[in-house]
């Protein structure tokens, strides 16, 4: 998979009508050393770790603090991506059809709607 964000990161830096220097530098994926010195303009993406991003995993608004105020934002997880993608709530759909008790589904529903609406 990090080959693949490698491939697409290149693609996407070596796209025809980027401008200048961006579309005349260097990409390189390696690890910088010391002394690290460039001969010319390069972009260097070097992977430096990688983690989940766990807000993803939460379904819970996320509240932000600029200032003095609070900015609730909605939840970035699952519930809203149902609103965003209609192939995938047809399969959550799907899989709910055939669920014996949706007692439980539709508290989780409503919850999740009272989230989405504020």
């Amino acid at each position: 998979m990090i080959h693949e964000v490698t491939e697409s990161l290149e693609a996407f830096l070596k796209q025809p009508g980027l401008n200048p220097p961006l579309s005349n530098a260097a990409i390189r994926f390696d690890r910088p050393t010391e002394p690290y010195s460039l001969d010319q303009t390069t972009v260097n993406l070097f992977l430096f770790e990688v983690k989940e991003n766990l807000e993803l995993r939460s379904n819970e608004p996320v509240v932000r603090r600029i200032g003095g105020q609070s900015l609730i934002e909605p939840p970035p997880a699952f519930a809203a991506r149902l609103r965003r993608e209609p192939e995938l709530r047809k399969a959550v759909d799907g899989w709910l059809a055939g669920a014996d008790d949706l007692a439980w589904v539709e508290w989780e529903q409503r919850k999740h709607e009272r989230l989405l609406a504020a």
